[in-house]
């Protein structure tokens, strides 16, 4: 029998129970007398004392209790059913209590299995003890590997728990570098220091740093530094500069590097780190996302240490973050200075606004509400109400369908320019402007705002009034004489033509009589100028026939001396309609005086008559040197003239193909230009052959 049995094998499983639960009672008071009456201090001995009782009794109550049961109730040759029973209680116990409960654990099963192999009074066979032997090297051992299971897992929990608080930390640092909308150099200096701190805490190391890349200089510069010592900002700074150094090196291998021994190494290569306290070193490269090295995250220890994959793992991950949390914080930086250029070209713009002697409003679409407007179209606007200042602006036209330059802008989202338009201020009060309003568009191309700018034209309408009603007086009144001076000549001219010997004389006065003429029509040429703009210009249609019009004039022409001549073509023998015989005579008369003005000496001029449905078709051909499309734009506008009319001193005021087109327009029909360079000009009129 072994030494460590018994050696009165008849004592029964509840006798040894009962044996062990009073020790463990007296031990309990024992323990409970020389901790009563101590102070605060042996408290915390007393607890110790108190939890090394509990996981001891915890141990062998669980495991002695049922295996007493099964020895009592059980053959001796059940003792092996019971071992393996055992080493279950043994690892329940090592997992609830601690390595202290299972020791007790371990012990108490060894004693009832013991017991139970001499139940019988019988020597127990070499093969129990084996057993007996068995059960405590293996109790010993899943003792053993619960406990480090048990420290593994409190390490790993720790760890993850490093690990939360540091994510929560550099979450919270991320946070705050995209929510200010202005880091000062205090700011990102702390934020740089929560970043060490974080990243040395999740690694559970004792020292840390950040060295960033100057943006300008490309250099690297120790950023933020924690538990590296005195002057640790120069041993790094001169780390960097090095080409073999070891930061220098993370920056251009743009990988993890560690460096263990520091302390022990010598040479010039790792001077600077050696300069500081730590002896083992891990450093990860910061990479933005367009793959730019941003800087280096190094931790350090104080111990010799060989970093695991995991850890290099754990700061590559975390350095990720880092840039991530940098790249917020340089986003940040661009959009306040973004943000600050925004506001300076606002300032500008509003400024140039404020400026702009034009009326300006920016308005939003769809509903035109009106955003901003300068001084100038508040004082337009005087007396407006905002909601209808808008809505106050009414083309000149009388189709009410026609749309404001600014509801164009709104509405369809097109630009207009220069359209006369009247602001209705009250009823009695209106002003006239022109408008123009342009959209704004992003960069989808959805107008986001409409600018509209309004120029008061109150002057020059008035100018232009007083002028048509000065051109009016003057041209009656240059009129007036006209008519005498040119009877008086003609008659002078016939008394010294009848008296004869008078040649140069009545050829003198014929030259004057034909000076007045050309007076009398640009008189009378200003006078329907002034009549069609003030609107008092009367249109009488009465039957005509154009064949017979058309006839006159060509013939008129053909009894005097042009320089060129005139022709008629037309297949029609009667082209009727209500027209003003006198005023469409005046039309083609000043067609052909324009053909002939810019038509070489002996060229044809060519007047053809047709007849197109419910409308006639007059045409005056000339071979002049044509008109490029630039002056077919502004050829029908008053008093312009072509440049080699300027040029070759062609008289005339530029009025005739102004009159021409007005004429026309009275009476419903229109006039075109077909004219190119070197060949010629045409002139087509179209007139409405029903009423």
């Amino acid at each position: 029998m072994p030494r460590w049995l018994p050696e009165q094998s008849q004592i029964t499983a509840p006798d040894i129970a009962s044996r062990i639960a009073g020790t463990l009672n007296a031990l309990r008071d024992q323990i409970l007398l020389r901790t009563a009456g101590r102070e605060s201090a042996d408290r915390r001995w007393a607890t110790r004392w108190m939890s090394l009782f509990w996981s001891i009794a915890i141990g062998i109550i669980a495991t002695l209790l049922p295996l007493s049961i099964l020895a009592v109730l059980r053959p001796a040759a059940d003792a092996p059913v019971g071992a393996i029973l055992a080493i279950v209680l043994v690892a329940l116990v090592a997992y609830v209590a601690d390595w202290k409960g299972g020791s007790a654990s371990i012990a108490a099963a060894a004693i009832v299995i013991s017991r139970w192999a001499v139940k019988d009074g019988a020597e127990p066979e070499i093969a129990m003890r084996y057993l007996i032997t068995s059960l405590l090297v293996a109790g010993i051992a899943i003792v053993a590997l619960i406990e480090r299971l048990k420290t593994e897992g409190s390490i790993d929990r720790q760890e993850a728990l490093a690990a939360r608080s540091a994510a929560t930390a550099l979450a919270a640092v991320e946070t705050v570098a995209a929510t200010h909308q202005k880091l000062s150099p205090d700011a990102r200096t702390q934020l740089h220091h929560a970043i060490v701190r974080s990243v040395v805490g999740v690694n559970r190391a004792h020292a840390g740093a950040l060295v960033l890349a100057d943006p300008e200089s490309g250099d690297l510069e120790p950023a933020a530094l924690y538990g590296f010592g005195a002057n640790a900002e120069e041993a790094l700074r001169a780390d960097a500069a090095t080409d073999d150094g070891f930061v220098a090196r993370i920056r251009q291998e743009r990988r993890t590097l560690q460096l263990s021994g520091i302390q022990r190494t010598s040479g010039d290569r790792y001077a600077g780190v050696r300069r500081t306290r730590v002896k083992s070193m891990l450093g990860s490269p910061v990479i933005s996302q367009d793959d730019m090295v941003l800087g280096v995250i190094l931790v350090g220890l104080l111990v010799d240490h060989h970093f695991t994959p995991r850890e290099v793992r754990k700061l590559d991950a975390l350095a990720s973050q880092v840039a991530s949390i940098l790249e917020t914080m340089s986003v940040m930086d661009r959009r306040e200075f973004q943000l600050q250029q925004a506001q300076d070209e606002q300032r500008r713009l509003e400024q140039v606004i404020a400026t702009v002697p034009e009326a300006l409003i920016v308005s939003a679409p769809p509903s035109g509400e009106i955003i901003a407007m300068n001084e100038a179209a508040q004082e337009l606007f005087r007396g407006v109400d905002s909601g209808s200042i808008l809505l106050s602006v009414k083309p000149v036209d009388t189709d009410d369908s026609i749309l404001s330059p600014t509801e164009r802008a709104l509405t369809f989202g097109e630009s207009a320019n220069d359209v006369e338009c009247l602001i209705e201020r009250s009823e009695t009060d209106k002003i006239p402007v022109l408008a123009s309003a342009a959209p704004i568009r992003d960069d989808e191309g959805t107008v986001v705002a409409v600018v509209s700018a309004f120029r008061d034209i109150s002057a020059l309408k008035e100018a232009a009034r007083l002028k048509d009603e000065f051109v009016s007086v003057v041209s009656h009144e240059l009129r007036s004489p006209l008519t005498p001076i040119r009877g008086f000549v003609q008659l002078v001219a016939r008394d010294l033509s009848r008296e004869g010997g008078h040649d140069t004389q009545v050829h003198r006065l014929e030259s004057v009589s034909g000076h007045v003429d050309r007076l009398t029509r640009l008189v009378d040429d200003l006078l329907d100028v002034s009549r069609l703009r003030s609107g008092t210009l009367e249109i009488r249609p009465v039957p005509t026939d154009l064949v017979d019009l058309t006839k006159k004039v060509v013939e008129a022409w053909a009894g005097g001396t042009s320089p060129v001549a005139i022709t008629l073509e037309s297949d029609e023998t009667s082209l009727e309609g209500h027209w003003d015989p006198d005023r469409i005579h005046q039309v083609l008369d000043n067609l052909v005086i324009n053909a002939v003005k810019y038509s070489p000496p002996g060229a044809a001029v060519v007047m053809s008559l047709s007849r197109e449905e419910n409308a006639a078709v007059i045409g005056v051909k000339d071979q002049g040197p044509g008109i490029d499309d630039v002056q077919k734009a502004e050829i029908f506008g008053a008093f312009y003239r072509t440049p080699d009319a300027r040029e070759g001193q062609v008289q005339g005021l530029g009025l005739g193909l102004f009159i021409c087109q007005a004429l026309v327009a009275e009476h419903g029909g229109s006039i075109d230009l077909v004219s190119a360079p070197g060949e010629g000009s045409t002139f087509i009129v179209r007139l409405p052959t029903s009423a």
